[in-house]
C-alpha cells in the first residue's frame, strides 16, 4: 500500500446546506499516471474518503455535488449515482495526517 499525498487543496462550497458533510478537491499523482489527477475528497461522521472529481460517464465535473442521504453523489449532467460511503463505495479511503489528507493506494495489477 502507497500513501499518497492530495496537493493544492481547496475546500467546496455545499450546495446542499441540510448534509453534516465537508468536501475539498486536490490534486494526486498517481503511479504510472503522466500527469496529476483531480479529486474529490468528503468528509462523513470523522471519517474521509475520495472519488475522481469527474464523472466516469461523460466527463462532467463533479466539485459542485455534495453527498445525498449521506453516502452518494448524483451526477447533475445524466443522474448517474456515485458511492461515496458504504458497502458498495467507488472510493478510495483518505486520512488526514498532521494537516494532511493522504490516499491509500493498493496498486492492483488491473489497468485503471
Amino acid at each position: 500500500m502507497l500513501l499518497l499525498a492530495v496537493e493544492n487543496i481547496i475546500a467546496n462550497k455545499s450546495l446542499n446546506s441540510e448534509t453534516a458533510s465537508e468536501s475539498w478537491t486536490g490534486f494526486i499523482k498517481f503511479p504510472k499516471k503522466r500527469h496529476p489527477s483531480k479529486v474529490l475528497i468528503f468528509q462523513k461522521e470523522g471519517r474521509y474518503a475520495a472519488i475522481h472529481a469527474y464523472c466516469p460517464h461523460e466527463g462532467y465535473d463533479l466539485s459542485s455535488c455534495s453527498l445525498q442521504e449521506g453516502n452518494v453523489i448524483e451526477c447533475p449532467l445524466h443522474g448517474k449515482i456515485i458511492s461515496v460511503f458504504g458497502e458498495e463505495a467507488e472510493s478510495l479511503p483518505v486520512i488526514l495526517e498532521n494537516g494532511q489528507f493522504v490516499i491509500q493506494w493498493v496498486e492492483t495489477d488491473s489497468k485503471q
